[in-house]
């Protein structure tokens, strides 16, 4: 079945001519820049938790480590800020949609058969040095989403590498705030293996535990 287009002049049309999920995908050179506009436009309650692609990816890592599975709707809507009926419409909410789908499908795959070809898509500062803080800040964002089924790993150093994902996210805190360890290559290696590490810790019980 063709997905619904809703044009400007309220004339609903099917968009026949779209047959998969990546003809509908807003470039990720698209994404963040409307996150921001979104971000700065929207009412406060339906503000998208992430405003960057970097915060983006984080968060998106996570669902695909997360201990639990659930419905797309249930994180990717508070992820970019929209209602659950987005997910009906051919509009720029669906292509957003759509994009963190395919980059949800992405890290999935690849984790599953080369976690090793991996990239993180990190941020970077304006002299251009590694800034993990917004990775990891969407990354804990979605933790937070059931932080109760990711608390068997943050008790006592049982996962010394997800408490440094933590410390990095709250940055902002004087108390936490410290360089990032390690060189930038060795970041882009540390992530993959941790979030493969994750999903295979998690397999066993992970769709038996869904609610």
């Amino acid at each position: 079945m063709a997905r619904q287009r809703t044009t400007q002049d309220g004339i609903t049309k099917a968009a026949a001519h779209k047959t998969t999920m990546a003809d509908y995908t807003m470039p990720l050179e698209q994404l963040e820049p409307w996150l921001q506009r979104r971000a700065a436009m929207v009412a406060p309650k339906r503000r998208p938790l992430a405003t960057s692609l970097a915060m983006l990816d984080g968060y998106v890592s996570a669902i695909v480590a997360d201990p639990l599975s659930f419905p797309s709707p249930k994180w990717m809507c508070p992820l970019l800020g929209v209602e659950p009926d987005a997910f009906n419409h051919d509009t720029e909410e669906f292509a957003a949609i759509a994009a963190v789908g395919m980059r949800h499908n992405v890290i999935r795959n690849t984790l599953a058969t080369a976690p090793k070809r991996l990239v993180p898509l990190f941020s970077h500062d304006a002299a251009g040095a590694l800034d993990l803080r917004p990775w990891c800040t969407g990354f804990c964002a979605a933790m937070n989403l059931r932080r109760s089924a990711w608390a068997p790993l943050l008790r006592g150093d049982r996962d010394l590498m997800l408490r440094s994902i933590l410390r990095h996210a709250d940055q902002h805190s004087a108390r936490d705030a410290e360089p990032s360890a390690g060189t930038e290559q060795d970041w882009y290696a540390i992530m993959p293996a941790l979030l493969n590490g994750l999903r295979l810790h998690w397999m066993p019980t992970r769709f038996k535990r869904s609610s």
